[in-house]
């Protein structure tokens, strides 16, 4: 299940009214500007989030050989 990250709603106000102001203070658009700036933050979050690395085959396997089995783990009851 992947990580939700939220965004702050002073973020997202902060940045709408920026793109108010650039916009010219338009009447009425609140809402779009609101929608914009919270994608926009999304987009941002989402290109800043490490992406897992993946393994090799044989980084798999020797990752898999290094480990200890479940049967040598755990000592036998007596």
């Amino acid at each position: 299940m992947p990580k939700v990250r939220l965004i702050a709603r002073d973020q997202i106000a902060e940045r709408a009214f920026e793109i108010w102001e650039i916009e010219g203070k338009p009447h009425g658009r609140d809402q779009e500007h609101w929608e914009r700036a919270e994608a926009e933050l999304r987009k941002t979050m989402a290109r800043m989030s490490p992406a897992k690395p993946k393994r090799s085959a044989k980084a798999a396997s020797e990752l898999a050989a290094a480990k200890p089995s479940a049967a040598k783990a755990k000592p036998a009851k007596a």
